[in-house]
């Protein structure tokens, strides 16, 4: 009764009371296997990842809200999906997007009040869906469809989280009609996404962003991906592009607030690869110290906190036995956070990432369905943080801990609030 709510909670007690592995009772389609084990998720979604499907939730459910995309599908559709989208996220396609992102943080991080309590996690948002817009559309949007884009993208989460946790009032959902405004929005988001796909293809040789890309890419047969899909694909790309990212670096920025030692540490690697000048691709990949920080605040707030699967066939990981059909739920924020997996699971510690005492981390999936925009967010988290630190004196926490509402990703509630600080140098300089 608790979990609808209060699914993290609720997940601590289940391991508390049950283990680390356990069988809950998810509704009429019967017992769900829950594990916090990482060689369990590692075998479900790396070694035998043949054998698992996307679950309901997400291939049903979601797909309700943001149509059959890349993050929704299955199969031989997937494959060939995944075949097409793949080379607009390659690292050397992702080299020419770095002085975008770069002109954008920089914005941001002069734009932010110095000296007085601010909520970071207010101003990531737009900032994370700014970048993602110049990745798919360069810069023919408007700041008025960008927020409706991302608002149709909310409502369609909020109801997503609503039909996952409260199955049974769905009934009454559908007949009180509680998801026409969600579906309202999407429609407006996709005459939205219909005019930017139609600008593209009057203009072919100016733009070079990935919406072109996915406009100009073929089939094994020579055919092109029909409007719907490419509206789907768009859709699954802002939801998995912006908010992740934006969560990751509020919650990383937090962490940092709360230990300057490594704030310090980031800063002095950036002035010692990056220094004032411009930033290179090449460059982000001398950052060791800056990566594992990062790394290490998706382990502890990993933005998609949970992973579902269908068994395809019987299957057995350490001495767990799965049957067809059975449904597994992995609780990704559990691992991340369990003693089994990690040592002082709940410190934070970059340096277990650069001694490589740990390479453990499901925040962007594993195997062959990680997270195709994992570079895209990795550079993004780079530059971002990168630059706020060498524009600051010192970032410091206004709160203790952060809560999350937790729906298709972990949000926080609240606000995730800090001080930024400057001396008179460090001012002057990131103006």
């Amino acid at each position: 009764m608790r979990y609808p709510t209060t699914p993290l909670p609720s997940f601590k007690i289940f391991r508390e009371k049950c283990g680390d592995t356990y069988q809950l009772f998810t509704g009429p389609k019967g017992w769900s296997l829950v594990s916090e084990r990482a060689d369990i998720i590692d075998h479900i979604l790396r070694i035998n990842n043949k054998n698992y499907n996307k679950s309901p939730i997400v291939s049903e459910l979601l797909a309700r809200y943001i149509g059959q995309g890349l993050l929704t599908i299955d199969g031989e559709f997937w494959r060939k999906q995944r075949k097409l989208i793949q080379p607009g996220f390659s690292r050397e396609r992702l080299a020419n997007l770095v002085n975008s992102i770069d002109e954008e943080a920089k914005n941001w991080v002069n734009a932010l009040p110095r000296n007085e309590a601010v909520n970071i996690y207010d101003t990531t948002l737009p900032l994370a869906m700014q970048i993602m817009a110049k990745v798919l559309f360069t810069d023919k949007i408007s700041a008025e469809q960008l927020h409706t884009i991302a608002y149709s993208v909310e409502l369609g989460q909020l109801q997503f989280a609503k039909d996952l946790r409260q199955p049974l009032l769905s009934f009454w959902r559908k007949l009180t009609n509680t998801r026409a405004a969600a579906h309202a929005e999407t429609k407006k988001a996709v005459d939205i996404l219909l005019t930017q796909i139609q600008h593209h293809r009057d203009h072919p040789k100016k733009y070079t962003d990935l919406l072109q890309m996915l406009i100009d890419a073929r089939y094994a047969d020579g055919s092109k991906m029909p409007d719907a899909q490419l509206i789907d694909e768009v859709l699954v790309l802002i939801l998995a592009g912006h908010e992740t990212t934006a969560i990751t670096l509020a919650c990383t920025l937090h962490l940092l607030a709360q230990h300057p030692e490594w704030q310090t540490k980031v800063r002095e690697e950036w002035q010692q690869v990056i220094g004032d000048g411009p930033i290179e691709a090449g460059s982000l990949r001398q950052l060791p110290v800056l990566t594992a920080v990062i790394n290490e605040g998706l382990r502890l707030y990993p933005p998609a906190y949970l992973v579902s699967r269908i068994a395809i066939g019987d299957d057995e990981v350490g001495g767990v036995k799965i049957r067809a059909g059975q449904m597994i739920i992995l609780n990704i924020y559990g691992a991340h956070r369990n003693e089994i997996n990690f040592d002082t699971p709940a410190t934070f510690d970059p340096s277990r990432y650069l001694d490589r005492r740990t390479t453990t981390n499901f925040a962007f999936g594993a195997g062959s369905r990680m997270c195709v925009g994992y570079h895209l967010a990795m550079m993004e988290l780079q530059i971002t943080i990168g630059r706020l630190l060498a524009a600051t004196t010192s970032v410091k926490t206004q709160q203790t801990s952060l809560e999350f509402s937790a729906s298709a990703t972990l949000r926080p509630v609240g606000g995730v609030w800090m001080r930024l600080q400057n001396d008179d140098k460090t001012l002057k300089h990131s103006l």
